[in-house]
């Protein structure tokens, strides 16, 4: 009897995930797709002679599976339908034990919407024992081929207002705007939501939801049912003051006595902006005020900035691809190994996983902690995941680093630090890094670089900024060498290295008119503007991020 593979994937990943307005839906997401693979998973494990190839169980895992069955061509077609049978129903059960415990009205067309999701596609193969290689390549060039054959069913829903999160569908749940007004064009069946527990905080005042979207956005309501689910997750904006308040015991005692849903209240109050009644409740309210004005007396403003960073492994598909099946098992057991110890080091640095599905990672942080987290899961990853019989020097990954404001869409900025992880994995030979600042006034900067040895081009960048949050490097004297630098791009086509070189020197003078300059910094600066090979725009990028990172965490 022939043995086969079967590689079964569920999805959407990227638009199920992202498609979302807080940190929270993210990550519920995330979470969702994650424990249906595990489910998956699961119901193989019951099966006779069928194994488990990838990957390793964890907590975040990918959005697929490898299996050899050892019972012939009929059974593994057979699991195959009875498999996605069972991811379909485990799925339509969560929903319904959702909608039970909010105790709302479910129309037909919730079902008619959910019917869609998730979207499975599978694949089996032979497994040629001369050739275990080729049956894995084979097998995944396949299952390219059946996605890219994607039967196109036409919308059967009927005009009207479209969800806020997944525009392809209608909205059937909604809350009032905040003049009380019912938002336009919505359907006959959709269901007002109130401002009643819990769905205070749940919806923004005229905004409307698709069921998938309601889904994500109260699936932490069954979170006694899962016990892995990260209750913590629930804004940018609570995460931001939990890591503020965490050393002042006075500040972090009234942050307690407020929902962490209601942590906008703090910035809205920083930006002067006044406090409604359909956003917030009135107990709330009165405690953001008490809060900020002590925050006042202390000198204390939170930065309204975050980071989100998202890394991905360099070749591993490819890698697997050359791996033996004994090979692969061990290659996903230690990329598991990594990613479940990857959240508890984001944890140590104040940070948010949202997922850690192997070598893939998405991860908000406190502006501060970002570029430490990294430095540090890269180097857990090289630890934990070593090269498979030599075939490469050393595993790397390439990642991508924004830093945002509060105040844009959190669509927008996922949809930037997706640009920049395929913006560092375009750099020849990958292990690299791009970081984009996008600020709140419009404006926006963005580098690129390898990661250095050791990770040091990005540990630079962090002394580089540190030193400015510290003042030992004046902000006023970096300014005045960018705007001399790109008067050079402009006017000069030879070799500037010297005159560079000479510039940074000339910045770094003391201001005690004793004329030495900080040689430690023009050191740093000179070896700073090297690493970017002495291509000035890219230097003068990476220097104005040094700067911005610096005047805000300072």
């Amino acid at each position: 009897m022939t043995n086969w593979f079967l590689l079964f994937k569920i999805g959407p990943v990227q638009s199920f995930i992202s498609h979302s307005r807080k940190m929270r839906d993210l990550y519920a997401g995330s979470f969702l797709l994650s424990y249906l693979i595990t489910h998956a998973i699961e119901f193989v494990q019951k099966e006779k002679d069928v194994e488990v190839i990838l990957p390793k169980k964890t907590v975040s895992l990918p959005n697929q599976i490898l299996l050899l069955d050892r019972q012939g061509e009929s059974h593994v077609d057979n699991l195959a339908h009875r498999l996605e049978k069972s991811v379909r129903d485990e799925f339509y059960s969560i929903c319904r034990t959702l909608f039970t415990r909010l105790d709302i009205v479910v129309p037909n067309e919730v079902w008619d919407q959910l019917s869609s999701f998730p979207e499975i596609y599978w694949v089996y193969q032979e497994h040629d024992h001369s050739r275990p290689n080729f049956s894995f390549e084979h097998i995944m060039d396949k299952l390219q081929s059946v996605k890219s054959l994607r039967l196109f069913s036409q919308s059967a829903e009927k005009a009207g207002r479209k969800c806020a999160l997944f525009p392809e569908y209608n909205a059937l749940y909604y809350k009032k705007r905040k003049d009380g007004k019912t938002p336009n064009y919505l359907v006959p069946e959709a269901v007002e939501i109130t401002r009643d527990i819990p769905w205070q905080y749940a919806l923004n005042p005229g905004e409307s939801l698709s069921a998938l979207a309601l889904i994500k956005r109260m699936f932490y309501f069954l979170k006694d049912k899962f016990s892995s689910y990260n209750v913590d997750i629930i804004s940018v904006a609570s995460m931001l003051l939990d890591d503020e308040f965490k050393t002042d015991k006075k500040l972090n005692a009234l942050w307690r006595t407020m929902s962490p849903e209601a942590a906008e209240a703090i910035f809205d109050l920083q930006n002067g902006l006044p406090l409604s009644d359909a956003e917030y409740k009135r107990e709330e309210q009165a405690v953001a005020k008490t809060l900020v004005k002590s925050m006042d007396q202390a000198g204390l403003v939170v930065s309204p900035y975050y980071a989100v960073t998202k890394f991905d492994g360099d070749g591993i598909g490819s890698l697997y691809k050359e791996c033996s099946p004994e090979e692969q098992k061990r290659l996903s057991k230690e990329i598991g190994n990594f990613a479940g110890e990857a959240p508890a080091i984001i944890r140590e640095h104040g940070g948010m996983c949202i997922y850690a599905g192997g070598e893939d990672f998405l991860g908000f942080f406190p502006l501060d902690a970002a570029i430490p987290a990294l430095l540090e899961l890269r180097e857990k990853f090289q630890e934990k995941v070593p090269p498979p019989n030599g075939k490469v020097e050393r595993l790397t990954f390439s990642a991508g680093i924004v830093i945002a404001h509060l105040m844009p869409p959190l669509q927008d900025v996922l949809a930037l630090v997706d640009e920049m992880e395929h913006f560092a994995k375009e750099n020849p030979g990958k292990d690299s890094f791009a970081i984009a600042v996008s600020k709140r006034s419009g404006g926006s900067l963005s580098v690129r670089n390898k990661f250095g040895k050791g990770g040091s081009h990005l540990r630079d960048l962090l002394e580089i900024s540190d030193s400015i949050g510290k003042r030992e490097i004046s902000v006023s004297s970096l300014h005045q060498l960018i705007s001399v630098l790109e008067g050079i791009i402009q006017q000069h086509d030879g070799d500037e290295e010297d005159m560079v070189e000479t510039l940074i020197r000339q910045s770094m003078y003391h201001h005690d008119n004793d004329l030495t300059p900080n040689e430690q910094m023009c050191r740093c600066l000179i070896d700073f503007y090297h690493q970017y090979d002495r291509h000035l725009p890219s230097f003068l990028s990476a220097l104005e991020i040094a700067i911005f990172l610096g005047k805000a965490v300072s």
